[in-house]
């Protein structure tokens, strides 16, 4: 299992977009961060929010569109270039594959959050912001980039296309994001008082849009909701992830399926035949 990790971590240090994270998140994380230490010389309090409001939110964006392409590579293009069984071929079980592929992107993915983590703790010493709000934050961060990936992950191994398993990763995190709203507009349709409010905080949506408000106190019932909710669909995502492998693994070691390696070496082997 380490040599599959150990061979996604090198393919990734050769990734011309990882290698452009690495070097230029940083950079802009710094170039505004210095932005609004001059900003700050007129007024502290609001420089520090609005520094925390776009750090938090060009994390979010960074997450979307780098890490779940990342991690939904994983599977994705083995899949279509049919070279997902030679990991089983080397006699490891579906799991290993699974664990040491997913671990390997994760550790790949949390480089967008490592590479500013430094920079957030830079509001609360201009004012503003609390270390409460920066706790809720990085409570709620993680969470999110891992439903992220998760997500990518299933979305890699249901469809054999990249393009299809883009569209499923979009439908699936908008459907992860809008299950807090939805839940909290069905409550105020059949209840219609204050009963079940917990509800509209479920999933991912309801804190981070919540966390960078001037007027935000950390609630922290409703915090936990949320992030245990979302950490929730990501064990979710996985475990169903995890059963596709397997239903994947048998096909191409054991039932000799359309794509299987079984059948490709029976194919290999019938002689052909010339016709003058």
């Amino acid at each position: 299992m380490w040599p599959i990790i150990h061979r996604e971590l090198c393919a990734a240090m050769r990734d011309p977009a990882v290698r452009a994270i690495r070097m230029w998140v940083p950079v802009a994380g710094a170039a505004i961060t210095a932005l609004f230490l001059l900003v700050a010389m007129a007024d502290r309090v609001t420089a520090g929010r609005m520094l925390l409001w776009m750090l938090t939110w060009g994390v979010m964006a960074m997450g979307l569109a780098q890490g779940g392409r990342l991690a939904m590579s994983a599977f994705a293009e083995d899949r279509e270039q049919g070279t997902l069984g030679l990991l089983f071929l080397c006699g490891l079980k579906a799991h290993e594959v699974f664990v040491a592929r997913v671990a390997g992107q994760a550790i790949v993915f949390c480089q967008v959050l490592l590479s500013v983590a430094p920079l957030l703790v830079v509001p609360v010493f201009l004012g503003g912001v609390s270390s409460d709000a920066l706790l809720g934050i990085w409570s709620l961060l993680p969470s999110f980039l891992l439903l992220v990936m998760s997500i990518a992950v299933f979305a890699g191994l249901v469809c054999r296309e990249p393009g299809e398993a883009n569209i499923l990763c979009l439908l699936l995190l908008i459907g992860s994001l809008g299950l807090g709203p939805g839940m909290h507009m069905l409550r105020q349709i059949l209840v219609g008082d204050g009963r079940f409010a917990g509800l509209a905080w479920l999933g991912p949506f309801k804190g981070l849009t919540s966390l960078p408000r001037e007027d935000w106190n950390l609630p922290w019932e409703e915090l936990w909701i949320s992030v245990g909710s979302t950490l929730a669909m990501v064990v979710l995502f996985l475990v169903c992830a995890l059963w596709r492998v397997g239903r994947i693994w048998k096909q191409e070691i054991f039932n000799g399926g359309a794509d299987s390696w079984g059948n490709l070496g029976r194919r290999q082997a019938q002689p052909t035949t010339l016709v003058p």
